[in-house]
């Protein structure tokens, strides 16, 4: 009796220390940094703060002084005619240095995000690919097969199921 109960004990204590070690495996892989401007930045423009990290997950990894081939700059990844298209939304003046300033990079994303998803009738897939692609390309698609059943870029395709996957796991994690 007292061996079934021993190995019953050990067997739950190692299901605990598993169920920890992958917890704090995910909270590693899935940080949330700017935690209070992505979540002021998300009640200020009703944007997800889960769409907002799977997004900045997705575009920098949580790089401020990223800069992609394209000139994408910051934890965003925005073009500076994107980020200046944001900022006018957003009634805000945009300087070319603030692409790498966190604050700022996180609040044009925000903006941009909510004009995406107003724009697609609050279909994040659109909105996501529209992020990636940008508008007229996700505009041709939707004229084409009406819903944008298949997308035809590789990379957007996967950059949309990646946003996906981390807005759902940042969403299971930090909501």
């Amino acid at each position: 009796m007292e061996k079934k109960y021993n190995k019953r004990l050990l067997s739950l204590i190692c299901a605990g220390l598993i169920a920890a070690l992958c917890t704090a495996l995910l909270y590693g892989f899935f940080p949330a940094p700017y935690r209070d401007t992505v979540e002021d930045c998300a009640i200020r423009y009703g944007v997800e703060s889960s769409l907002i990290y799977a997004v900045l997950k997705a575009e920098s990894n949580f790089d401020p002084a990223a800069v992609s081939r394209a000139g994408a700059k910051g934890l965003a990844q925005l073009t500076d005619a994107t980020a200046q298209y944001a900022a006018e939304m957003a009634g805000e003046e945009y300087g070319f240095g603030d692409a790498f300033d966190a604050e700022k990079s996180i609040g044009l994303a925000a903006v941009y995000l909510r004009y995406l998803l107003r724009k697609y009738d609050g279909d994040q897939r659109r909105a996501t690919a529209a992020y990636n692609a940008g508008e007229g390309n996700v505009d041709k698609w939707l004229s084409a097969d009406g819903d944008m059943k298949e997308i035809p870029f590789g990379e957007t395709k996967k950059y949309v199921n990646k946003v996906k996957w981390y807005k759902r796991v940042y969403s299971l994690l930090y909501n």
